[in-house]
C-alpha cells in the first residue's frame, strides 16, 4: 500500500501533501528490510528527494521516515547523457577554435572575397550538418549539441574576422552581445541548454567589460539573462542552466549597481538574496520543485555573507551612509526591495508559516528581522546610532549559526553542522578581535570555543550511533 501510494506520489510530479510518506513508519519499521528499488534518477525521483527535506522542516514526516524514503527512493543516473554532450561540446570548441587559428595564419595572405566565403561557409557548415542529423530518427543528441556549439564558436569568430576584414572600428563590448543574443537565439529556436550556457557566458562578458573597462552602468544585462534565459532554464527544467542563470543576475546586477552608485551594492545584493530565500520557497509547490535548493544554495551564500559584514560596525555605517539622487539610483534599490517584500508577503499567505516546524519558523524570522534591520539603518537610524544595528546583526547571524547546528544535528547532515560551526567560529573570531585585549581573555576565549565545537561534535557523533543502532 506504501509502494503504491509513493509511486502515485512521484508519478504525479508536483504534488505537495507527502501522505504515502506520512504512513509509512506505521507499516515499516525497519527501512533494511524495503527492497532497494533500481530506479534512475529520473526528474520525479529528484523531486521526491528534494521535497523530503521540506517534509521534514515543515514537521510532516520525522527523520526516520526521510531516512525509509531515501533508501527506498535511492539517486541514481540522470537520463540525460551529460557526460558524452559536455566532453563532445568541449572537443567541438578546441576544434573549431582550431579552425578559427588556421584562419589567422594563413588570413593576410587571402582575398577578401575568399575570406568571407570560408567564414560563412564554416558556420553554415557545422550549424547545416547539426539540423540536418537532428532531423534524423536516430539523432545522437550529444553530436548534433556539438556541431551547433561549433557553429556558435565559428559565429562569434566570423563577428571579429569580419570587422577585421572591412576595418570596422566598433565598441567592442557590442560584438560579444551580438554573439551571446545569437546563441540565446539558437538556444530558443532549438531548444538548447549547452547554446544558452553560451548565451549566459556572452552577456556576463558583455556586461562585465562595459562596467569595469568602460565604466558604464550595463542596465539590460542583467535582464537580458533573467528574461531570456530563465524562462529557458525553466522550460527545459535544467538546474545547471538555472544555477547560471541566478548567478549571472545578481552579480551582473551588482556590478551595474556599484556603477551607479557604490553604496547601492551590499543594499541591492541583500534584497536580492531575500528574493531568491523566498523564491526557493515558493518554488517547492510549483511545476519545478527540484529548482529551490537552487535559489535557496544562492540566495543563502549571499546572505549570510551580508549578514555578517553587517556585523562589523564599518560595513553597517554604510547602510546608513546610502542617499540616492535620481530615478536610476532609487530604481536599483526599490526594484529588488519591493520584489522582495511581495515574495515574502506571497510566501506567508499559502500558509507557510503554519505549515513550518520550529525551526523553520525561527529561520523565517531571522530573515524577516534582518529585512526590517536594512530598512531601519537606511531609513530610520541616525548614523551615529549604527552600532546598535551592528549588534542585532551579530545577534542575527548567530542565529543562523545555532539554527544550522540543530537542523543539522536532528538530520544527521554533517554538512550543515559544519558549516554552522564554521560560521560560527568566523563569528566569534571577529568579534574576539574587537573586543579582547587581554591575553588571559583570549586564551578562555579560545578554551571556551574549543569546548564548544567539541561537544557538538560529540553530541552529532553520539547521535548517530544511536540511529545506526536502531536500524541495526
Amino acid at each position: 500500500m506504501v509502494s503504491a501510494n509513493l509511486s502515485e506520489t512521484v508519478g504525479a510530479g508536483n504534488a505537495s501533501s507527502p501522505h504515502a510518506a506520512v504512513n509509512c513508519s506505521s507499516r515499516v519499521q525497519n527501512p533494511s528490510s524495503l527492497p532497494i528499488l533500481s530506479i534512475k534518477m529520473s526528474k520525479h525521483t529528484r523531486w521526491l528527494r528534494d521535497q523530503i527535506g521540506t517534509w521534514l522542516d515543515e514537521g510532516l514526516i520525522d527523520a526516520s521516515q526521510a531516512e525509509i524514503l531515501r533508501a527506498r527512493y535511492p539517486a541514481g543516473d540522470q537520463d540525460t547523457p551529460w557526460g558524452r554532450i559536455v566532453v563532445s561540446s568541449v572537443g567541438a570548441i578546441v576544434f573549431g577554435l582550431g579552425i578559427i587559428l588556421f584562419f589567422a595564419y594563413n588570413w593576410a595572405d587571402m582575398h577578401k572575397l575568399t575570406k568571407l566565403v570560408l567564414v560563412f561557409g564554416a558556420l553554415l557548415a557545422a550549424h547545416g550538418t547539426g539540423f540536418y542529423l537532428s532531423a534524423s530518427a536516430d539523432a545522437k543528441r550529444s553530436l548534433v549539441e556539438s556541431l551547433h556549439v561549433m557553429g556558435t564558436m565559428l559565429f562569434g569568430a566570423g563577428i571579429w574576422l569580419v570587422a577585421q576584414i572591412y576595418h570596422i572600428d566598433e565598441h567592442y563590448p557590442n560584438a560579444l552581445l551580438v554573439w551571446g543574443l545569437g546563441a540565446l537565439a539558437l538556444a530558443w529556436a532549438m531548444p538548447s541548454v549547452a547554446q544558452a550556457l553560451m548565451a549566459v557566458l556572452l552577456v556576463f562578458l558583455w556586461g562585465s567589460f562595459e562596467v569595469f573597462d568602460f565604466s558604464s552602468a550595463n542596465h539590460f544585462g542583467p535582464w537580458v539573462v533573467l528574461l531570456g534565459v530563465l524562462p529557458l532554464a525553466w522550460m527545459q527544467r535544467s538546474r545547471v542552466l538555472l544555477f547560471f542563470t541566478l548567478v549571472a543576475f545578481i552579480t551582473l546586477f551588482a556590478f551595474s549597481a556599484g556603477q551607479v552608485e557604490g553604496d547601492l551594492v551590499i543594499a541591492a545584493l541583500f534584497y536580492l538574496a531575500c528574493l531568491y530565500l523566498a523564491a526557493g520557497r515558493l518554488i517547492t509547490r510549483s511545476a519545478f520543485p527540484e529548482s529551490a535548493p537552487l535559489f535557496t544554495v544562492v540566495g543563502y551564500s549571499v546572505y549570510l555573507v551580508l549578514i555578517y559584514l553587517f556585523s562589523f560596525h564599518e560595513i553597517a555605517g554604510e547602510l546608513a551612509y546610502l542617499n540616492p539622487e535620481g530615478m536610476t539610483e532609487w530604481s536599483y534599490l526599490i526594484a529588488p526591495l519591493i520584489a522582495s517584500l511581495l515574495s515574502w508577503a506571497a510566501l506567508l499567505a499559502t500558509g507557510a508559516w503554519q505549515r513550518a516546524d520550529g525551526l523553520r519558523r525561527w529561520e523565517t524570522g531571522l530573515i524577516l528581522v534582518a529585512m526590517l534591520l536594512v530598512l531601519f539603518a537606511q531609513f530610520g537610524v541616525p548614523r551615529e546610532d549604527v552600532g546598535i544595528v551592528m549588534f542585532a546583526f551579530n545577534l542575527v547571524f548567530l542565529g543562523h549559526c545555532i539554527i544550522m547546528i540543530v537542523r543539522g544535528t536532528g538530520r544527521l547532515n554533517w554538512k550543515q553542522v559544519s558549516l554552522g560551526c564554521v560560521l560560527f567560529s568566523a563569528l566569534a573570531f571577529a568579534r574576539f578581535l574587537d573586543l579582547f585585549d587581554s591575553l588571559l581573555t583570549r586564551s578562555l576565549f579560545f578554551l571556551a570555543l574549543g569546548a564548544g565545537l567539541f561537544l557538538i561534535g560529540n553530541f552529532y557523533s553520539h547521535r548517530k550511533k544511536l540511529q545506526g543502532a536502531s536500524h541495526a
